[in-house]
């Protein structure tokens, strides 16, 4: 298996950052305190308050202008995205909603945030029903978390961070293109319908798309019909998630005998 790399720089396996250092193992309630806030009424918060307010969502419910939390601390979602592991690089005020987790000397808050995003399935499974939905704070107590030598845990995140920041500098990149996309798009595509010739000097000719084309509706065709291999087939809730305006190949199939049957 090839070693991943930021950039050039090859990415160290864990054997190699430990070397040899052991690593214990802890539930997050013996080392850390896990703390729940205090409810904020929407009459409290500002527009332009000071400092966010996170209640049961990675985007804040508001502003205030006090705080109860300190900046580079991790939070548990625990009502509305129940098990969403959210870090603040800022002071915030936590509602009742969150559990934020402080940590002793030996754990770097952010190691243990990146930790806990791994541990997300496993916090939205603990979602309890009836009533309100949410999440025993003992759940969060006993969750085990590992503990390596506080320089490993730091050289984690400095490697992570550099993944995050990577990632951030890609996803600008394409929403520019797609923004430069979509106005090339348009610009070429800018025919007027009243006229017989563009703008350009270009003859265009205007048909309906059903002389030019066969319009073919499916059959309703359900997700449990779907398999791995057989006919290609395109359910309809995949069209905007999996594919755009068209496609050469698909992501599902339907059997041999399903597929005579459809259109």
């Amino acid at each position: 298996m090839k070693q991943s790399t930021i950039g050039k720089h090859p990415v160290p396996r864990i054997e190699k950052l430990l070397k040899g250092q052991p690593v214990e193992w802890k539930k997050l309630g013996e080392v850390s305190n896990i703390l729940r806030g205090k409810r904020l009424t929407k009459k409290e918060l500002f527009e332009n308050g000071k400092y966010p307010v996170f209640h049961g969502g990675l985007i804040p419910l508001g502003y205030y202008n006090k705080y109860n939390r300190k900046a580079n601390q991790t939070m548990i979602i625990n009502t509305g995205s129940i098990g969403e592991v959210v870090w603040s690089d800022v002071d915030f005020w936590s509602s009742d909603g969150t559990f934020v987790i402080e940590t002793p000397e030996n754990i770097d808050d952010k190691f243990l945030y990146y930790y806990l995003k791994t541990k997300e399935y496993y916090l939205k499974s603990q979602k309890r029903e009836g009533g309100v939905p949410t999440i025993d704070k003992n759940v969060v107590k006993n969750l085990q978390i590992p503990i390596p030598p506080l320089a490993v845990q730091k050289e984690i995140v400095r490697i992570l961070d550099l993944f995050t920041e990577l990632t951030t500098e890609l996803t600008t990149e394409l929403t520019a293109r797609r923004k430069q996309y979509a106005y090339y798009r348009d610009k070429l595509l800018n025919f007027d319908p009243q006229m017989n010739a563009d703008k350009r000097g270009f003859e265009v000719e205007w048909k309906t798309l059903g002389e030019i084309g066969k319009i073919i509706r499916g059959n309703g065709m359900q997700k449990k019909d779907l398999t791995d291999y057989g006919f290609p087939a395109i359910h309809y809730g995949q069209i905007h998630t999996k594919y755009g305006l068209y496609a050469d190949k698909t992501h599902s199939y339907v059997s041999k005998q399903l597929a005579n049957k459809l259109k």
